[in-house]
């Protein structure tokens, strides 16, 4: 029964271990929210495609009382969110990157509990479109996890 603190880094670890693990992933950057990091950048003017790049934050949305206090005075609260990772792949090479990624992704968490009881599901995509040099996919999981106080 995990803190706040610890799921998120449940969380963090859980896409980190998948993208580093991803053919079409490993090796590209990857950045977090509230971290100081350079976004990778296409040339001005360049031709060759840049290349691919995701950031990932942790949503805390609902939180709610599981149980009434026992004989210890502890309860259960049942927290819920989202881990939303953007998945910048080269603009005008069709979705064939974007879709490696998104396979990556989804048979690396959904579904899967982190060893503090983190649990993933509903993963959702959607192809936002072309920004600049970059096509923006976001892949937005649920989780939900457990803290006992």
């Amino acid at each position: 029964m995990p803190t706040p603190a610890v799921a998120r880094t449940d969380m963090y670890s859980a896409v980190k271990t998948t993208w580093d693990a991803g053919a079409a992933t490993s090796g590209k950057t990857l950045i977090y929210d509230n971290v100081t990091s350079d976004v990778p950048q296409a040339e001005s003017g360049s031709t060759g495609d840049p290349d691919l790049w995701g950031a990932v934050r942790v949503e805390n949305n609902v939180s709610s009382v599981r149980s009434l206090r026992g004989d210890g005075g502890v309860r259960r609260f049942r927290r819920m969110g989202f881990v939303v990772l953007e998945v910048y792949t080269p603009a005008g090479n069709g979705l064939s990157s974007a879709d490696a990624v998104v396979k990556v992704v989804l048979d690396g968490i959904e579904g899967q509990t982190t060893a503090n009881g983190v649990y993933f599901r509903n993963a959702q995509v959607r192809e936002e479109g072309v920004s600049g040099p970059w096509f923006l996919t976001v892949i937005t999981v649920e989780f939900e996890y457990d803290e006992v106080k």
